[in-house]
């Protein structure tokens, strides 16, 4: 342990100076180019149109999601969620998101709390549409699948690093 303070604690250590200004410049320039690419897949679907509108109800679930509604558009889409659990989370949200891009906005499904959201939604099969929340002020990212059937939707949610289960059992909404 002592040689670790000895050596690596001082190379951590901020190089007042040029060397120093230099490193913070290529830093920085770095930091610029970092970026999270939005899922890939297809636009449309064609079920969506079939889908698109329904209100989908859930029984008493851990995610305390009690209905679900997804509007698909031209070039992006809203998801329309009420939960019933306490504090920021209760209530009727609207979420927008693009296809193949990212939207901004709020949300709170998958979270215990309320965020800021980069939302982006794509078609990863003919039945099945994957929404991907990126929390941008936290490492989450949630990633949310519908995969739809005649008259219900089967929600799949998962984070990419938890202390936690990474997947939550998945929810089955009716359409009412």
């Amino acid at each position: 342990m002592d040689l670790k303070w000895e050596k690596l604690l001082p190379a951590l250590q901020h190089q007042p100076g040029p060397a120093g200004e230099v490193n913070e410049t290529i830093f920085a320039e770095f930091l610029k180019k970092l970026s999270i690419p939005p899922p890939h897949g297809a636009a449309n679907s064609p079920i969506a149109e079939r889908t698109s509108g329904n209100t989908y109800s859930f029984e008493p679930n851990y995610e305390t999601l009690h209905s679900l509604r997804i509007d698909f558009g031209k070039d992006s889409g809203t998801l329309t969620y009420r939960l019933l659990g306490g504090g920021e989370r209760r209530g009727l949200r609207q979420l927008s998101f693009g296809y193949g891009c990212w939207q901004e906005g709020r949300a709170a499904l998958a979270s215990p709390n309320l965020r800021k959201v980069a939302a982006s939604g794509v078609w990863t099969a003919e039945e099945t549409f994957t929404l991907t929340l990126c929390q941008y002020e936290t490492p989450f990212i949630v990633t949310i699948t519908g995969r739809f059937s005649e008259q219900q939707v089967f929600y799949q949610s998962t984070v990419n690093v938890s202390f936690f289960p990474q997947e939550y059992p998945q929810l089955v909404g009716t359409a009412s």
